[in-house]
């Protein structure tokens, strides 16, 4: 304990042990002095409401400073007590000091009698406030009208990216925009991608998305989840074009040289395929021979592009 509260601590202690305590009912009017005020705040014979009362109406006989102050907050002495001290000083003060003067005034002149005074009385201020109004009922998800926009089916190449983006609308059951709506959106198997993959609908209620195809021609689906309802856009994946030719005989591609050993009509067939493999249209086609033995007697292209 630091050697200030040490000190202070013992003063409490002598002073209790000389005063002697003296019941609420029995104090006079005499203005009290540091001792007995500390001796009543350590010994708690009165509560601090009544010790500041009878501050008020004894005072005190001394001027307090601040080591004073510390002495009587240390001794238990709360905010009610000192400003008591302050109050009954500043009262006396006051009754110390001579009165003013009086200045001679001007005799004022005469005035009409006031007009009754009619009291009213305010009853709005005690009337109870109207009860706070409930909150809007939370907007719901319209599950006809939060649809993909354009509805047209959409074509692109192996591979590229869609030139216009997809957009999502997302609107409650009164049509307004819905504003912040967590939406995820993903490609069927090996469809591509999708940028971005999980979004929020903005201010006008709509999720924007590119779409980057993948490698396999055919068509792949783009779905949407917002909340339990989904919703999907087709996306028709055209092949690239044509970078490799494969000779078939039957189901078989042919590598390298065929040798035949009959002079019956074969049949070969020629399919185009694009850099990842995806069969593609086979246009302008042409073949020759270049021995006598082999004779190239038709051609014909199928609905499929193959010869």
């Amino acid at each position: 304990m630091p050697p200030a509260m040490t000190s202070l601590r013992v003063l409490l202690l002598v002073t209790l042990g000389v005063l002697p305590i003296q019941p609420a009912s029995t104090q006079g009017t005499q203005p009290l002095r540091k001792a007995e005020l500390v001796r009543m705040l350590a010994r708690r014979a009165l509560s601090k409401p009544q010790i500041a009362t009878l501050v008020r109406r004894n005072c005190v006989t001394f001027q307090p400073t601040a080591h004073d102050r510390a002495e009587l907050r240390a001794a238990g002495a709360d905010d009610a007590v000192l400003a008591a001290i302050d109050q009954c000083l500043r009262a006396r003060l006051a009754r110390a000091a001579p009165p003013p003067r009086p200045r001679p005034v001007a005799p004022a002149p005469a005035r009409p009698a006031p007009s009754p005074v009619v009291a009213v009385t305010d009853t709005s201020a005690r009337a109870e406030p109207p009860p706070p109004p409930p909150p809007p009922p939370r907007p719901v998800i319209s599950e006809r009208l939060t649809q993909f926009t354009g509805g047209a089916e959409l074509h692109g190449t192996v591979g590229s990216t869609l030139p216009q983006e997809l957009v999502l609308e997302v609107r409650d059951t009164t049509g307004a925009p819905f504003v912040g709506q967590p939406v995820t959106i993903t490609t069927s198997s090996g469809g591509g991608t999708v940028t971005p993959s999980a979004a929020e609908s903005d201010t006008s209620g709509v999720v924007r998305v590119r779409v980057t195809l993948g490698e396999r021609a055919g068509a792949t689906t783009i779905t949407a989840r917002v909340e339990t309802l989904t919703r999907t856009v087709l996306v028709r994946v055209d092949p690239g074009p044509p970078e490799a030719l494969v000779v078939e005989r039957g189901d078989t591609p042919v590598v390298g040289s065929l040798t035949l050993r009959s002079r019956d009509t074969v049949v070969l067939r020629v399919v185009a395929r694009d850099r990842y493999g995806n069969r593609t249209a086979l246009d302008k086609f042409a073949a020759t021979t270049t021995a006598r033995a082999i004779a190239l007697t038709a051609t014909a292209t199928d609905a499929a592009g193959s010869v």
